[in-house]
C-alpha cells in the first residue's frame, strides 16, 4: 500500500478497508464520485501488478 500515491492510498483505505461507498468518499474528499471510481480502478491495477510480481 505504501507504494501507492497518497490519493490512491486514501480511496483504497476508505473504500476497501473502511467500507465507505463511492459517494461518501467523494463528499469527504471534495471530489467527484467518478474520480473516486477512477482512483480505485488504477490503485487496484497497481496493487494487483505488484502482488502478482511478488507471487512469482
Amino acid at each position: 500500500m505504501l507504494k501507492l500515491s497518497e490519493d490512491h492510498r486514501t480511496v483504497v483505505t476508505l473504500h476497501d478497508i473502511q467500507g465507505l461507498p463511492h459517494d461518501e468518499i467523494a463528499r469527504i474528499l471534495g471530489i467527484n464520485p467518478g474520480t473516486v471510481r477512477s482512483r480505485l480502478f488504477y490503485a487496484h491495477q497497481q496493487l494487483q501488478g505488484w502482488l502478482s510480481d511478488w507471487m512469482k
